[in-house]
């Protein structure tokens, strides 16, 4: 059991090394929230007769740091406990940092604001419709369905992107409209009655 003088010295000394000596996590910025509010983006997604959703693969793995900030994401590793310790520093955005969640989603805002007078729709969708790395959207014709997914996959091409795990309401727009021979598994049509998304079924 530890004496009251013994907690005062260990937590004294715990605020010694935050101040001393911080952690990269607490001095990481999160950045503002930028995303569209969830209940609005599913009232949106709820309120097509075509809804399709995907997934941005490894988004964050997209991310790349800038080279004098690469410094702070350094990591040491070793194949076995003979071997010398070889140090590696992190060239894009760390999943479970402070900061990851907000610098994908500025860069997904910052290439549809690039991209709007190219492709007006798919960039109302990646500024809207997108929740962390899900994309949803949808359209009220199969035309406008046809014609918005390959206009979305475009748009997140340019920015070094990849959506992934594609669904929708309408089996058909999925098979008329994603390539699939383009690389192995780029996407996957999943039939199924229903899906979750965003936790919701």
């Amino acid at each position: 059991m530890l004496l009251r003088s013994q907690v005062s010295l260990f937590v004294y000394v715990w605020y010694l090394m935050l101040v001393l000596n911080p952690h990269l996590e607490y001095l990481l910025m999160t950045g503002p929230k930028i995303q569209d509010d969830l209940f609005a983006i599913l009232l949106r997604f709820r309120s097509h007769k075509i809804a399709v959703t995907s997934d941005l693969q490894k988004m964050y793995r997209q991310v790349n740091i800038e080279n004098e900030d690469r410094n702070f994401q350094k990591i040491l590793w070793r194949d076995n406990p003979s071997s010398p310790i070889k140090t590696y520093r992190l060239c894009t955005v760390t999943y479970g940092t402070a900061s990851a969640s907000f610098l994908p989603t500025r860069v997904l805002k910052q290439l549809a604001i690039d991209e709007r007078s190219n492709l007006p729709k798919a960039s109302e969708v990646l500024l809207h419709n997108c929740y962390v790395d899900d994309v949803l959207f949808g359209a009220d014709t199969l035309e406008e369905a046809e014609k918005l997914i390959p206009e979305l996959q475009e748009l997140l091409y340019s920015g070094g992107f990849k959506l992934h795990k594609w669904f929708s309401n309408e089996k058909s727009v999925l098979e008329r409209t994603i390539k699939t021979e383009d690389s192995k598994n780029s996407c996957e049509i999943i039939d199924a009655k229903s899906i979750k998304i965003l936790g919701l079924e």
